[in-house]
């Protein structure tokens, strides 16, 4: 969420390695702690992203998730926002909660073709949907227990 938002970005010592022990600046010395690659790797992809124009000069605005169906309530556990800089968009949705959720996003799509392709730069995936389903519906979102997209679309 800190590194995707406006603002400044504070990562305190050994939280990119994934140390779990947190001393007090003022000691010299600490415990070797073993690194975690699966943290350290997701950091690295993280702050790629994050580093870019778009989140640093981007208009951001807060998006409200809807309820993907009646009586589905697991879109509050769902945080949303957009970013835009020109032509560059970016959507970031993250399940803050420890069970999966779903929700519906509402998109603004003028100008697009009939199906458009969202790039969840994250993880590595491609979606293509429906302009007009978006638009009428919302964007349809399931995500685990406090998994996340960002979205280049």
């Amino acid at each position: 969420i800190i590194n995707t938002i406006p603002g400044m970005t504070f990562i305190h010592d050994g939280q990119i390695e994934g140390k779990k022990i947190k001393l007090p600046v003022q000691l010299g010395r600490e415990p070797i702690e073993k690194e975690n690659p699966n943290l350290l790797e997701f950091y690295e992809k993280l702050l790629r992203i994050t580093t870019s124009e778009v989140f640093k000069y981007g208009n951001w605005e807060l998006l409200n998730p809807i309820p993907s169906w009646v009586s589905n309530n697991t879109y509050n556990n769902i945080l949303a926002w957009k970013i835009n800089l020109e032509e560059r968009k970016r959507l970031v949705v993250i399940n803050f909660s420890k069970v999966v959720s779903q929700c519906r996003i509402e998109m603004s799509l003028n100008n697009y073709p009939t199906k458009f392709k969202l790039k969840d730069i994250l993880n590595y995936k491609t979606y293509f949907r429906k302009t007009e389903e978006v638009i009428n519906e919302g964007l349809f979102i399931e995500l685990g227990p406090f998994k996340s997209h960002i979205f280049s679309y």
